[in-house]
This record gives structure tokens, sequence and C-alpha cells, in this order.
């Protein structure tokens, strides 16, 4: 019985470690896969900063090009107050 009993706690210390090391097969095959998935989130991030920094180009030259748009109205609207001036259409106010 003693032999019985000295080779039980070595075969359940066996078990115990080989649990343990294949938690940590486990644990490490997670961490590879997280760490993929983090990395194509990070490139997918950057894309996506990439677009909004076209958008905003975008949009800054529409918005110069309606202000350019507002000059030039404004330029109209004055030369028309001065033909209609001249012509005498308007009264001076």
């Amino acid at each position: 019985m003693s032999n019985n009993e000295e080779t039980k706690p070595a075969t359940v210390e066996e078990l115990i470690l080989t649990q343990f090391r294949l938690m940590r097969n486990d644990i490490k095959t997670l961490d590879t896969k997280m760490q993929e998935e983090f990395r194509d989130m990070k490139i997918r991030m950057n894309n996506l900063e990439s677009g909004m920094v076209l958008v905003d180009k975008r949009m800054a030259h529409h918005s110069e090009v309606i202000s350019g748009i507002h000059v030039q109205m404004d330029r109209m609207n004055e030369r028309l107050r001065l033909i209609e001036l001249r012509l005498e259409i308007v009264e001076v106010a």
C-alpha cells in the first residue's frame, strides 16, 4: 500500500501540472488571437481616420467654394445696385 500511496500524489501532481500546461497553452493561443484582432482593429481605425481626414478636406474645399460664390454674388448685387442708380430705376435713399 505504501507504494500505491506514493504514486497517487505523483499522478495527481502530474495531472494538475498537465492541466496547468494546457491552460497556459490555451491562454497563449487566446493572447495571440487577441493581439492579431487588436492589430486588425488598429488598421481599421487608421483607415477610418484617414477617410475622415479626406471628408474634412472636401468639406473645407466646399466651404471655400461657397464662400467664393457669396463674394461673387455680393459683387454682382453691388454692380446691379449701381446700374439701377445710373438708370434711375431706384430712388437714392
